[in-house]
This record gives structure tokens, C-alpha cells and sequence, in this order.
């Protein structure tokens, strides 16, 4: 990729950063995201062109990675991305004010009278079923499952108590619980973490949050207990690549919580593996856009960590099976991989040297068969088999013919 091209929207007289940057724009993303920002800013205010390159060999990160930080920066409303692939133009903006679409309306909320239900006024895309909508009741008290969420109080004397109080090491129950709409609008009042989530997660799936979009974001954070920053960069990553269905995400959050990954650190690095490997070896079967289902991701996992095969002999194999399959599948991979494994192929020059004694078992066979059929004689001698065991008879038909004509002739004589 080449150099990216960079203008100020504004004139600043020397490299600042405004208090609004630092309070509420370093924090909530990737801490790598600022420092970018800041590097690339500071190399514009110098004359210097900046490109991926640099600001990788610096940061030690992906190109991938680099454009994710811009792409997350364009969302915040800080830079203008325009172009693609090699020709893209990055022009900084000013720092806007950030703005939360629901703070007051909460406060509302929990300022009402205890005496008087109040119903959360969001707007809801389809109307819950008794099944996803928890009963609106100000006697409603919240199960909570994360030990770490804040309990919420109804005016400033009165605590809501936990229904289950259940110890922070107990694992999280098989299914993900349902929040009232009281409770949710309590959590976010008094939880910053709630109420930046529930603001971020707008701001990568660009829209207003419904409250069945609600109770699954929760749910990441009370249920699978993903720290928020980590629930923000799943939801930035999945909106990247055009996964904006929150049934989806939430699958996704599952796999990371079942693979423990409970920091950014572990989910940034996670991501890089998935794009590395996963995505690759989509990519290479023809399917440039897709995530890999359960069933593919065993598929993978099996090659990578338990035959522990190089990814370059798994790509290898990807590329044998879309040029001789019909229908190229993770299937026919597995069949291909699991015989190199167990020739002992673990790596590209035992694939070539493989390939090498194939050829060479191959013509060998050839040049034998030939010399076979060479040394094959064909004779008149009948075979013999149970149904010709007797000797057969040898007639000189010709001599035979050479006495018939003397005996004519002997006959017209006489």
C-alpha cells in the first residue's frame, strides 16, 4: 500500500491535543488507536507523508490493523477516509463534542416516582414476545450474574438486592438471562461502562439500540462477563467486515468467552490469528467474505492444532482442492491433509518431495508395464482349461488337398 495522503481541515499553529480528545477519545478503543492518530499527526504537522507501512513498522502491527484504527476514527467523526485500496486520502477534522443519544432520558428514568411505572421510551424495531420481554414492574428486581456491575438503586435510601447472588467464580448459565427494561436503564445509569458500551455499540452498527439489542449487549457483559473494552473491539471488528446482526455477535462473544479471552490484549492478538488463519483459508477456497461455521472451524482447528500443520501446506492443500474438485469443500481438504499427515508431510518441502516420489513411482510403474507387454509372445498352441483337457489334433490341411486332386486325376484316367 502506498503512501496515504493527508490535509488538515483546520489550521493549527502547533501539534495540540484538546482536553476532549484525551477524556473521551482515548479511552473505549484500542490503545494502539490513539497513539496512530497521534504519530500520524504529528509527521503531517512536519511536511512528512506517512503510509501504512510506517506507521507498521513503528506500532510493530498489520496493515489490516492500521486501517481499522482510521476506520475507527472516521466513525468517531475525527478524520474524512476517501478511496480505497492503495489510493486512499485521510484528512483530519476537528474534534467534535461526543454526544450520547439517551443520558437524559435516563436520568428521567430513575428520577421517576417509585409509585408510578415507567416504560423505557426507545425505539423498538419489532414488538417483543413474552419470551424476550421481561415484565416492565417497578418491583422488578435484576438477577445479576457479573459481580462486578454496580447495584443500582431506585432513589437514594432504597438498594434493589440481586433475586440469585451467585460467586464470582461460578460459570455463567447455558442460556442468556432476560433483563426488564427497568433494569437495564438502572445498570446504564449507574455503570460509565454500560452507558459508553451501549454508545459505542450505536456508533459501530449505526443505529439506535432496541431493547432486545440491549438485553444481548448486557448479556455480553453480565452474563459472558467480557470486559466492555473487549465487547467494543468485537463489535467494531464484526461491523467492519459487515457482520451487524447482533445474533451473530453474540455467537461470536460466546467462542471468545469460551476461549477465555477476557482482555484486549488476548482479543486483539485472537483477531490477528482469526484473520491470519481463518479468514485466509476462506479466502483461498473462494469464499472471500465468509466466517468460518462450527463446523468448518473444527475442520481447521484439527489442522492447525492438533496435526499441527504450517498454515502454507493447509493453504497448499486449499489450492490441490479447488483445482481438482468439482465442488471444493473443507472436506476434500481434510482428506488431502490427513494423508499427508499420516506420511509424515508437515511441511512444504516434504509436500514437493512427496510429490516428487509420486512422479517418479509413477513412471517407473509406466516403463514396467511396457516391458511387460514386450516380452509377450503370442502363440497358436491352444490353452488348456477344464473344458479342453484333451490333446489336440495337428491336420496338414494342405497335403491333405495335394492327395484329393491325385486321386481325381486317377480316377478320370482309369
Amino acid at each position: 500500500m502506498g503512501a496515504i495522503r493527508m490535509q488538515l481541515g483546520y489550521k493549527i499553529s502547533a501539534l495540540e491535543l484538546p482536553y476532549l480528545f484525551i477524556d473521551h477519545y482515548m479511552t473505549g478503543c484500542a490503545p494502539v488507536y490513539p497513539l496512530i492518530y497521534i504519530f500520524s499527526l504529528r509527521h503531517l504537522m512536519g511536511g512528512d507523508t506517512v503510509s501504512v507501512q510506517d506507521i507498521s513498522h513503528h506500532f510493530q502491527l498489520t496493515g489490516t490493523d492500521v486501517m481499522a484504527a482510521w476506520r475507527h476514527w472516521e466513525r468517531m467523526g475525527l478524520v474524512e477516509i476517501e478511496g480505497s485500496g492503495v489510493d486512499i486520502s485521510i484528512t483530519f477534522l476537528p474534534i467534535p463534542e461526543p454526544v450520547s443519544g439517551h443520558t437524559a432520558l435516563m436520568m428521567e428514568l430513575v428520577a421517576a416516582p417509585k409509585s408510578e411505572p415507567t416504560q423505557l421510551a426507545l425505539p423498538v424495531d419489532e414488538k417483543p414476545t413474552p419470551v424476550d420481554n421481561a415484565p416492565v414492574d417497578n418491583q422488578a428486581k435484576p438477577s445479576i450474574t457479573n459481580p462486578n456491575l454496580p447495584k443500582p438503586l431506585v432513589d437514594n435510601h432504597q438498594e434493589v438486592k440481586p433475586t440469585v447472588e451467585k460467586p464470582a467464580a461460578a460459570a455463567p448459565v447455558e442460556s442468556r438471562p432476560q433483563y426488564s427494561v427497568q433494569e437495564l436503564a438502572l445498570y446504564r445509569s449507574q455503570s460509565k461502562d454500560i452507558e459508553r458500551l451501549f454508545s459505542k455499540a450505536e456508533q459501530a452498527l449505526g443505529k439506535l439500540l432496541t431493547y432486545n439489542d440491549m438485553n444481548i449487549l448486557f448479556g455480553f457483559y453480565d452474563w459472558l462477563r467480557l470486559p466492555s473494552d473487549v465487547i467494543e473491539y468485537l463489535l467494531t471488528y464484526c461491523a467492519e467486515h459487515g457482520h451487524r446482526n447482533l445474533r451473530y455477535i453474540e455467537k461470536c462473544a460466546q467462542d471468545w468467552a469460551e476461549r477465555e479471552i477476557d482482555d484486549l490484549e488476548k482479543a486483539i492478538n485472537y483477531v490477528y490469528l482469526f484473520d491470519k488463519h481463518y479468514r485466509s483459508i476462506m479466502q483461498r477456497m473462494g469464499k472471500l467474505s465468509s466466517f468460518p461455521t462450527p463446523a468448518q472451524r473444527k475442520h481447521i482447528d484439527k489442522w492447525l492444532h492438533e496435526m499441527y500443520l504450517p498454515l502454507d501446506v493447509v493453504l497448499e492443500a486449499c489450492d490441490r482442492t479447488s483445482l481438482t474438485a468439482e465442488k471444493p469443500s473443507l472436506s476434500y481438504v481434510d482428506k488431502i491433509l490427513t494423508k499427508w499427515h499420516k506420511s509424515g508431510v508437515s511441511t512444504m518441502a516434504d509436500v514437493l518431495q512427496a510429490d516428487e516420489d509420486y512422479a517418479r513411482q509413477k513412471e517407473q510403474k509406466e516403463q514396467k508395464g511396457q516391458k511387460e507387454t514386450k516380452s509377450t509372445t503370442k502363440t497358436n498352441k491352444p490353452k488348456t482349461n477344464r473344458f479342453i483337457n484333451f490333446e489336440q489334433r495337428e491336420n496338414d490341411y494342405t497335403q491333405r488337398e495335394k492327395q484329393e486332386r491325385q486321386y481325381l486325376l486317377q480316377r478320370l484316367k482309369g
